[in-house]
């Protein structure tokens, strides 16, 4: 990572946009026991409730869009069917009121469901993450391999492939909690899209 901006995984941080600047702040003030090189999970854990800290929001306001549409098509459904408008009044009360449980209950849900996703340690025994992991790493130094000149069917000096790839303890980190965060979200994000659709 040369500092590059990753288009598809931008963070919801002050200086927008640029990740790795994100992530190596983040890794430089979480610096703990561990060796240098390696990555404190926590680091990673805090990275990815900022990360995710927008889908509070997007949430619920995806359940006031549902809500308000079902209410709406209610209305119309019941002005057309139900001509006596007392009657049609009655019912839109009582099934207004359970509506507005629903709602509350959906509420409720979605807070078990945040704090189901975004809090304690992150884990997942998805496959996805994993091959979505190994797929970010394989690009990563295929894209290494190429800043250095290397194009299939060229001959190639190792020693100035390796002197060119090669990354410090720190970068090499810095690569690692980037492509951990980003195949993790992106499987967090489908588990918890798929949990709140209604």
């Amino acid at each position: 990572m040369q500092g590059d901006i990753d288009k598809e995984f931008a963070h919801s941080g002050s200086n927008k946009g640029d990740i790795s600047k994100w992530i190596r702040n983040l890794y430089h003030e979480s610096r703990g026991a561990e060796l240098p090189g390696t990555i404190n999970p926590r680091v990673l854990e805090n990275m990815f409730r900022q990360q995710s800290e927008p889908w509070r929001n997007i949430a619920t306001v995806y359940i006031e869009r549902i809500g308000t549409a079902i209410q709406r098509f209610n209305e119309a459904i019941f002005a057309e069917k139900i001509s006596d408008d007392e009657l049609r009044m009655k019912l839109m009360a009582k099934l207004s009121h359970r509506h507005g449980q629903t709602l509350d209950k959906a509420s409720q849900q979605l807070i078990i469901i945040l704090n189901d996703k975004r809090g304690g340690i992150l884990q997942t025994v998805n496959h996805y993450f994993t091959n979505t992991l190994s797929a970010i790493r394989k690009e990563r130094v295929l894209a290494r391999l190429e800043d250095a000149g290397v194009k299939d069917g060229f001959a190639v000096d190792l020693t100035h492939i390796l002197k060119s790839i090669h990354l410090s303890n720190e970068d090499q980190a810095i690569n690692d909690i980037h492509n951990t965060l980003k195949a993790y979200y992106k499987v967090a994000l489908k588990r918890f899209t798929d949990n709140v659709v209604l």
